[in-house]
């Protein structure tokens, strides 16, 4: 559940996190956390528009079936921002390349202030 590598940070083991991108002060509130296989393969399919995921561990995502457009944001291990995809539409696939480890799914639109090499900070929810 924690990545070895010197600087990381702790991926949650929780149901719900908020993140923190503090260069920008960007904060997304109440993401779902997918970190089984089956949630990762869900992520927002049949979700509502409004709700957000973080996938881990993920290097690529797909948005085959969804019935919106979602803004996807790629991590390291260590939770900088190494890719940042805007208004995927649905039928499409992304890769995050070969530093993505984590996948942020917010609503399209909602990234415009993050910024590629900004580090993010979680919060777990009870």
């Amino acid at each position: 559940m924690f990545s070895r590598k010197p600087g990381a940070v702790a991926w949650p083991k929780t149901h719900r996190v908020n993140a923190f991108f503090p260069l920008s002060g960007k904060r997304f509130t109440d993401i779902r956390v997918c970190a089984s296989s089956l949630s990762r393969s869900r992520g927002l399919l049949f979700r509502n528009v409004s709700e957000q995921a973080l996938l881990w561990p993920c290097a690529s995502v797909h948005s085959i079936a969804m019935g919106h457009a979602i803004d996807v944001i790629y991590l390291s291990t260590d939770g900088v921002v190494v890719k940042i995809v805007q208004n995927l539409v649905p039928w499409r696939m992304s890769m995050g390349g070969r530093d993505a480890f984590a996948v942020l799914e917010v609503r399209a639109g909602s990234s415009n202030d993050v910024q590629l090499g900004e580090r993010v900070s979680f919060e777990e929810l009870q």
